[in-house]
C-alpha cells in the first residue's frame, strides 16, 4: 500500500484474505474512510492527485485556517463524542497528523537544528493525541537538537494539562489588556501576578500610542530563562534587510484565499505568552 486511498480500496473490497466476520470488519472501516475522503479535508489524506509533502524541505508550513475542532466537552462526553461530524474528527485526527509529523522530521537528523512552532497553541493541545507527541518533544527534543515554541493568549488553559506546563522552562509574558489574563500569564512565568507585574504587563510593555505601538518599543517582554531568572527584554527586527521587510509585511485578507486569510491572521494576532523548550 503506497496511499491511504489504496488502503481504503483494499478494506472496501473486503478480500484482504481475512475470515468472514473479520472481512466485514475490514469493509466497515473502509466505509468509514470513504465518509471521511468525501470531505473537502479529506482531500489531504486521501486524494492521490496531490503531491507528497515535502519532508526534507528546509521549512514546513502547515496552513490550518477553517479546520473544525472538537470542543472538551465533545471530547469528555461520550454521548457528545458519539454524535461528533466527521469534520470535527477529520480536524483532530490532521492536527494530531501535523504533530506527529513534526515531531518525526525534528527527531530525523541529529546534526541539524529544528524548531517546530504553534501559534494558538490551544489547537494544538486540546486532545490526548498532539498533548502526547509535544510531551515527546519537550521530554527527548534536546537529544535530538529538536525544539518547540508554543505561542497563545492564555498560559494556564492554553499550553496543556499541568505536567506539560511544568517541564516547559523558557518562558516569555507580553503585553496584556486583561487583567485577569495578566494575572494568569504572570502566574505561569513565576508567580509574580502581583499588582506592579500586572501593571507593567498592561500599561508599560510596549504601551499604544496614537498611531499604535512605536516602533522603538514593540517585543516587549518579560522573560524567564532556563535557570529560573526573570527580566524584561525586547524582540528585535532582524538585521537583514529582506528579513525586515518580511517580518514588517502583513499580507491582506482576501475572502476568495483560505491560506492567504489564515496568514493574516497568524501575522496579526500575537500570542501573549509563549513557551520555549527545551
Amino acid at each position: 500500500m503506497d496511499s491511504l486511498n489504496a488502503l481504503r480500496r483494499h478494506l472496501e473490497a473486503g478480500d484482504a484474505g481475512l475470515a468472514r466476520e473479520n472481512a466485514q470488519v475490514a469493509r466497515d472501516i473502509g466505509f468509514l474512510m470513504s465518509n471521511m475522503a468525501a470531505t473537502d479535508l479529506g482531500r489531504v489524506m486521501f486524494d492521490e492527485s496531490l503531491p507528497p509533502l515535502q519532508i526534507h524541505s528546509r521549512c514546513l508550513v502547515f496552513c490550518t485556517h477553517g479546520v473544525d475542532l472538537p470542543s472538551a466537552d465533545e471530547l469528555n462526553s461520550a454521548s457528545l463524542k458519539a454524535e461528533m461530524p466527521v469534520e470535527k474528527i477529520m480536524g483532530r485526527g490532521i492536527y494530531a497528523l501535523i504533530v506527529a509529523i513534526c515531531k518525526a522530521v525534528g527527531f530525523a537528523d541529529d546534526s541539524q537544528e529544528s524548531l517546530f512552532i504553534v501559534d494558538e497553541a490551544h489547537h494544538a493541545t486540546g486532545s490526548p493525541e498532539t498533548v502526547k507527541e509535544i510531551k515527546d518533544i519537550v521530554r527527548y527534543g534536546r537529544k535530538h537538537k529538536h525544539a518547540v515554541g508554543l505561542g497563545s493568549h492564555d498560559a494556564s488553559s492554553d499550553f496543556g494539562p499541568q505536567e506539560l506546563q511544568a517541564l516547559i522552562p523558557i518562558r516569555f509574558v507580553f503585553r496584556s489588556r486583561d487583567e485577569g489574563m495578566a494575572r494568569r500569564n504572570l502566574k505561569w512565568l513565576d508567580s509574580m501576578d502581583q499588582d506592579e507585574w500586572v501593571e507593567m504587563v498592561m500599561e508599560d510593555m510596549s504601551p499604544m500610542g496614537v498611531d499604535g505601538v512605536p516602533m522603538e518599543r514593540r517585543g516587549e517582554a518579560l522573560m524567564r530563562d532556563a535557570r529560573g531568572r526573570v527580566g524584561k527584554i525586547q524582540a528585535r527586527l532582524p538585521r537583514s534587510e529582506v528579513r525586515r521587510k518580511a517580518v514588517l509585511t502583513t499580507p491582506p485578507k482576501r475572502k476568495s484565499s483560505t491560506t492567504a486569510s489564515h496568514a493574516a491572521h497568524t501575522l496579526t494576532s500575537a500570542p501573549q505568552a509563549m513557551a520555549v523548550t527545551p
